[in-house]
């Protein structure tokens, strides 16, 4: 993870420069990058500085509370993936962006601190800070002596400390979020991820809102937007993901209104969702058998769901999953040659796809089938199937018992080494750590405490 920290150490440095305000890196560990110097590491005069740097912070050595809050900080913002804001002991403002490596959590890029509230505030609670931080003997010892516990010296660290109006600090965590994905290796896509789950909370809230203004001026509220409800099949009928997108946010919005004090009838409402969703996908013309295995497996991670948001990501998931399995080939000039070739090659994933014999099953020569299937793809035809392989991998790995090795098997792999290189590759983190997270992403405690590399012969087992 070395050349994510020290490309995220270079952004740091510029972030500092352009913006005024402290930045700094964070291993996995907590730690900063790069690791400070210990004293006698570096022969005579070595020194340990502060691991976090704060001028204003009033426990000796970086005591706790502050590294559990900067630690509790890298795993909201690793959950959250885009950036996370927050508060330390003291009342000052940071904001962290987690750093990827393929998939793994490297850290974090921290801004901060900031001050948002006045001086003499800010005073106050670093003055009560440090006082629950020393004895009472030790506090008054200092204090008397004016150092560095003493309120002019507090004050003036205080005053060290830039002031930032709330809508600035929120620009400064895009702009380190930003920062972050650059210098992240391979993890763009969990970014991309989060932005559109965030982005699907935002509307959802959006018709929360809106429905409760409603109710609030005696409009009448239905309990459940049947006519939503058949705009949103008509667009998975007619291929139009975007809009279909759009009207899921807002049922779901109506449906956590009506129903949020009740989990499992939200719930059970998803999963309505789910069935009617693959439902109008086969409608449309898509790969049946592609579909209802989809579709078994979304109902599994629908029954294992905590909360709402989870419900809400997997039924967007679904959206797009079956949109794409209905309509891979609609708008191409030989969609139902290339249809003929798709049904062929997932049929066969589990022996070795040629060319030769999907050019057949399509009508067409090989030769005219590998220039129609490039130009209308854009993508060549051993991409092809090594995707449908990653992509039938991927639901044995969270909807069955397999081991690793049976799933490289029945995937078309044949050895175990070689799926997980591909399966990492497309997916940006091995195979037995995507089973383990459920598809979903990394558990928090292995979200900052990760160590070695996966044993993969292990979880095969």
């Amino acid at each position: 993870m070395k050349g994510v920290l020290d490309r995220a150490a270079e952004a740091a440095a510029s972030y500092r420069a352009v913006a005024g305000v402290a930045c700094r890196v964070l291993d996995a560990e907590g730690l900063p990058w790069p690791h400070p110097v210990r004293a006698g590491d570096a022969g005579a005069g070595g020194t340990e500085p502060d691991p976090i740097g704060c001028p204003v912070c009033p426990w000796p050595g970086n005591a706790p509370p502050c590294p559990e809050v900067h630690r509790d900080a890298a795993l909201q913002a690793r959950r959250f993936v885009g950036t996370y804001i927050y508060l330390c002991p003291v009342g000052f403002l940071y904001w962290a962006s987690p750093l990827l490596d393929s998939g793994r959590h490297a850290g974090i890029l921290m801004g901060g601190p900031v001050r948002t509230i006045d001086r003499e505030d800010a005073i106050a609670s670093a003055l009560a800070a440090a006082t629950a931080s020393a004895t009472a003997s030790a506090t008054a010892s200092a204090a008397a002596k004016g150092g560095s516990g003493s309120e002019a010296d507090i004050a003036a660290r205080v005053d060290s400390v830039p002031f930032s109006t709330s809508e600035r600090v929120q620009a400064l965590a895009l702009i380190l979020s930003a920062l972050a994905e650059r210098a992240s290796e391979g993890g763009q896509d969990e970014f991309e991820d989060a932005r559109r789950r965030t982005e699907q909370q935002a509307r959802i809230s959006e018709e929360i809102h809106e429905t409760k203004r409603r109710g609030a001026s005696g409009e009448r509220i239905s309990g459940y937007p049947l006519e939503k409800e058949r705009a949103l099949l008509a667009s998975i009928r007619r291929g139009d993901e975007t809009s279909g997108r759009k009207i899921l946010n807002e049922l779901l919005g109506i449906v956590f209104f009506a129903d949020s004090p009740h989990f499992e009838l939200v719930r059970f409402r998803a999963v309505e969702l789910l069935v009617l969703l693959s439902r109008a996908a086969m409608e449309a013309g898509g790969d049946a058998d592609g579909i209802l295995g989809a579709n078994y497996r979304y109902l599994r991670r629908i029954q294992d769901a905590s909360d709402q948001e989870e419900l809400a990501a997997l039924l967007s998931a679904s959206l797009e999953r079956f949109s794409r399995l209905a309509f891979a080939f609609r708008g191409l000039k030989h969609s139902t040659a290339l249809r003929k070739a798709e049904r062929h090659v997932r049929e066969n994933l589990a022996g070795t796809p040629a060319l030769a014999d999907a050019s057949a099953a399509a009508g067409l020569s090989p030769s005219y089938f590998s220039t129609v299937f490039k130009e209308e793809t854009g993508e060549g035809f051993s991409d092809f199937v090594n995707r449908l392989r990653v992509e039938k991998a991927a639901d044995l790995l969270t909807g069955s018992e397999l081991s690793l090795a049976d799933i490289a098997l029945s995937c078309g792999f044949g050895e175990q080494s070689w799926f997980s290189k591909v399966f990492k590759r497309r997916m940006g983190v091995s195979p037995g750590r995507y089973r383990d997270a459920g598809g979903r992403g990394f558990s928090e405690a292995e979200e900052i405490h990760e160590g070695a590399d996966e044993n993969e012969t292990r979880a095969s087992s």
